[in-house]
C-alpha cells in the first residue's frame, strides 16, 4: 500500500461537522472549511488543514463522526499526557541516581570523618596517660 498524504479541497458541509483534526465546530454558512479528496476528512481553514495536510491518507471513504473523533482526540490527549509522563518518570530516576550517587559520597565522607574522630579520640586517650594537660 503506498503512503499518501490528504489533498485538500473547500468544502461546503450541509449538516454540522466537526473538525478531524481538532474536533471543534466548524462554523460558517458555505464552504466553512476543508475536506479531504481521498478520504472525506473534514478540517478547519487555516492551521488545522495545514497540519492535517502532512498527515498520512488511508485513501478510503469514511465516516468521520463526532463520537470517533472525540475518542480519537482523548486517546492522543492520553498518548501525549503519557509521553509527557514517561518523560518526568525518566527525569525523576536521573534524580534518584544522583541523589543516591551524593549519598554515597556523603557516607564515604562520614566513614572518613569517623575514622578521624576515632584516630583524635586515640590520640586524647594517649595523651592523658601520659599526664599532658590538654
Amino acid at each position: 500500500m503506498e503512503e499518501r498524504k490528504h489533498v485538500f479541497v473547500k468544502k461546503h458541509f450541509k449538516k454540522p461537522t466537526w473538525c478531524s483534526h481538532c474536533s471543534s465546530f466548524i462554523w460558517g454558512l458555505r464552504k466553512q472549511g476543508f475536506a479531504c479528496t481521498n478520504c472525506d476528512f473534514p478540517c478547519h481553514k487555516g492551521s488545522c488543514v495545514q497540519e492535517a495536510s502532512k498527515c498520512l491518507c488511508s485513501g478510503k471513504k469514511q465516516k468521520w463522526d463526532r463520537e470517533e473523533l472525540l475518542v480519537n482526540v482523548n486517546f492522543e490527549d492520553q498518548l501525549q499526557e503519557n509521553r509527557q509522563l514517561q518523560q518526568k518518570l525518566t527525569e525523576l530516576q536521573k534524580d534518584l541516581q544522583r541523589i543516591s550517587l551524593k549519598k554515597s559520597e556523603l557516607e564515604q565522607q562520614h566513614d572518613e570523618l569517623q575514622w578521624k574522630i576515632q584516630d583524635l579520640d586515640d590520640l586524647l586517650e594517649e595523651l592523658k596517660s601520659l599526664n599532658f594537660v590538654v
